[in-house]
């Protein structure tokens, strides 16, 4: 993880697709461009959900890139 950054509790561990065999999965990945750092408050044991409360109002710009792997 980049120095400053945070990953989100439910997220620890990702090395990545690992699908079911015989069977596509569906990845979403997005990113969002900020007017100000939201992470005061924010820690490792922060959820999801946590980060995306403290980003409202705050998010300039977002994308999403969804893929299927098999």
């Amino acid at each position: 993880i980049p120095l400053g950054a945070i990953q989100a509790a439910n997220n620890k561990n990702y090395f990545g697709p690992s699908p079911p065999l015989g069977i596509t999965h569906r990845y979403s990945f997005s990113v969002n461009a900020l007017n100000e750092n939201p992470l005061s408050g924010i820690s490792s044991t922060s959820t999801k959900q946590d980060i995306k409360n403290a980003m409202i109002g705050k998010v300039l710009k977002s994308a999403e890139l969804i893929g299927t792997y098999r």
